[in-house]
């Protein structure tokens, strides 16, 4: 499995070159489906609209009222449904720009085997158990990262005190 994985990332790559017929944009489309990069493209949407609301808001509220523009009671709801309407299609227009990248970097018999096998019970469940541990690996990266960040800024500091720079 892992080296269909590394085999998979190397061609989406363009390392490994494609020789025989590209697969047509329907195709990519439906690996993207079977995959679950499209239902992932959604969830991260979904995830990003109240961060992007609690930056936006404010940020055009302010504008307005440097513009003078009244700004009514209902103001977070007409920010929201632009919202959606400016950012409701980006998950597709995201995959529409990917897929000649995973045109030239598959053929189109290679791109029906991942089709194929990610339609099967197994790809189903490695979708499914994908989609569940995203939300960990967020969290563990937010955690090792603070770590590490309080590891370098110690070191950076210690070091800098060894070398005369900082005094206490």
């Amino acid at each position: 499995m892992r080296r269909l994985l590394i085999t998979l990332a190397l061609l989406a790559a363009g390392l490994m070159p494609a020789s025989a017929a590209e697969p047509s944009s329907e195709q990519v489309m439906e690996m993207f489906r079977v995959t679950g990069v499209e239902g992932n493209t959604s969830a991260v949407m979904e995830q990003m609209r109240p961060i992007v609301m609690g930056q936006l808001v404010p940020a055009l509220r302010a504008a307005a009222t440097e513009r003078q523009l009244a700004v009514p009671d209902n103001f977070n709801e007409i920010v929201g449904e632009e919202f959606d309407r400016s950012f409701g299609s980006l998950g597709r227009e995201i995959m529409v720009e990917l897929a000649p990248l995973f045109q030239q970097a598959f053929t189109a018999e290679e791109m029906q085997a991942v089709i194929d096998f990610y339609d099967t019970d197994l790809g189903r469940r490695l979708v499914e158990t994908s989609a569940k541990i995203v939300p960990v690996t967020s969290r563990v990266g937010q955690v090792l990262g603070a770590e590490k960040g309080q590891e370098l800024a110690f070191n950076v500091l210690n070091r800098l005190k060894k070398d005369g720079e900082v005094e206490n």
